[in-house]
């Protein structure tokens, strides 16, 4: 599968490098870098595990059941993809750590077990190291790959929500946005019918059933990684046509899910209009430090670039909720036009319930560290290694595209969810 978007380049300049990831899970490693160690005491339990070909909430499925406890005492600070392989820290409460000695699982290792006070929530990260095998590339176009990185390293890389935001069909926006415009029917139409060509086999004939209103029939059809797909037909089959009734019936935590993925499609449309100058800060920004994380108005735009050419601070535009801060000037303008063009506005994102949009503001680029590269080859032939840190939240993907533009292929998983996920930790 193609995994890129139709979003601009800053390496347009450049010839795109073929590659193909994720071949092999092991091809994709990530490594999580936490915010704090744990003290060692308190009554939450941390287990560092390294997953292979899982996700994060299969992970904790898994470990719930052998350790005899529930998922929902489980914290973590970030979702990390199934098609990896990733070191990560979970926390439990309640647990007696002499259980977990005996967990054996084939995709689960437990490589440390603490305590500390607290549970691990999401964001308690500082960054991710990545570990990744580019396969299929051009010895050749390797120059090109340095020259690319080099110039992001120097500019930062820009802060795009990768494709997997998206979900499988690249859609989970278009559910976003009619949730957001109270369009129950057309985000359940996107979520359980409207078949397209990402559809094949059972899932092909579920949307069909669907959209013939053979809710019943369409039902048991969907793969248990699109479970929230057959509740919605058990709901409708109970109810026809109160599509409002079906979708809010849902699990909250799957609603959140499009929401997100329709802030993240509109802050990839105010990234690409200002990637010629998305290294810059302009006055009515809001501002981000790297150091600290901390916010601020932007009103000297003169003074404030000097430290942006020094990458210690970014312009942070917002993932539109109740958090999000009010910029001005022409910032402002941008993103009224943004909204506009999808038919909502700010206050469409503030509504109290289970449609609520918490917000925030997030940096147009991140800086690019610990970079290193060298080719190698396994049993499945050549590669070129990139090794890579970067923070929380950001995308390895968006990396890549920038190198391999519309040329980036990804070994897909039949099986992979169609729900994209909330967070990239």
């Amino acid at each position: 599968m193609n995994v890129t978007q139709s979003w601009p380049c800053l390496l347009a300049d450049l010839p795109a490098v073929p590659m193909t990831i994720r071949t092999l899970p092991s091809d994709f490693q990530v490594t999580e870098i936490p915010a704090y160690e744990p003290s060692g005491e308190g009554d939450h339990i941390y287990i560092t595990v390294q997953k292979t070909g899982v996700s994060t909430q299969e992970a904790i499925q898994r470990l719930a059941r052998g350790l005899g406890t529930i998922p929902s005492l489980f914290g973590y600070a970030g979702m990390k993809d199934a098609r990896a392989v990733a070191v990560q820290t979970l926390s439990v409460e309640h647990l007696d750590p002499d259980r977990i000695s005996g967990f054996e699982d084939d995709a689960i290792r437990i490589l440390s077990v603490s305590r500390h006070r607290n549970k691990i929530k999401v964001g308690h990260l500082k960054g991710n190291h990545f570990v990744i095998k580019l396969r299929q590339l051009d010895p050749a176009l390797i120059p090109v790959l340095r020259q690319g990185l080099e110039r992001l390293a120097a500019r930062g890389v820009p802060n795009y929500f990768g494709s997997q935001r998206f979900g499988m069909r690249g859609d989970g926006w278009e559910i976003g946005r009619a949730l957001v415009r109270e369009d129950y029917e057309r985000a359940a139409c996107f979520m359980a019918g409207n078949p397209g060509p990402f559809d094949s086999g059972r899932i092909l004939q579920a949307r069909e059933l669907f959209m013939q209103g053979r809710y019943r029939e369409a039902a048991p059809l969907w793969p248990s990684g699109m479970s929230y797909c057959g509740i919605l037909c058990r709901l409708m089959d109970g109810k026809p046509g109160n599509f409002r009734r079906g979708v809010r019936s849902l699990d909250k935590k799957i609603l959140k899910f499009f929401i997100a993925a329709f802030q993240a499609k509109l802050f990839n449309e105010m990234l690409a209009r200002r990637l010629s100058k998305f290294d810059q800060v302009q006055a009515g920004d809001w501002a981000v430090k790297h150091e600290t994380g901390g916010l601020f108005k932007v009103e000297d735009e003169a003074a404030e670039n000097i430290r942006a050419a020094r990458f210690e601070i970014s312009a942070a535009v917002p993932l539109f909720g109740r958090k999000a801060r009010l910029s001005e000037k022409e910032s402002s303008r941008l993103e009224e036009e943004v909204l506009a063009e999808h038919g909502v506005q700010r206050s469409d994102f503030q509504r109290d319930g289970i449609l609520a949009a918490d917000g925030d503001q997030r940096p147009l680029r991140f800086k690019l560290e610990a970079v290193s590269c060298h080719a190698g080859s396994d049993a499945e032939g050549d590669y070129f290694e990139l090794q890579a840190r970067l923070p929380a939240g950001c995308y390895m993907t968006a990396l890549l595209r920038e190198i391999a533009k519309e040329k980036l292929q990804e070994i897909q998983s039949s099986a992979r969810s169609a729900v994209p996920p909330l967070t990239q930790g």
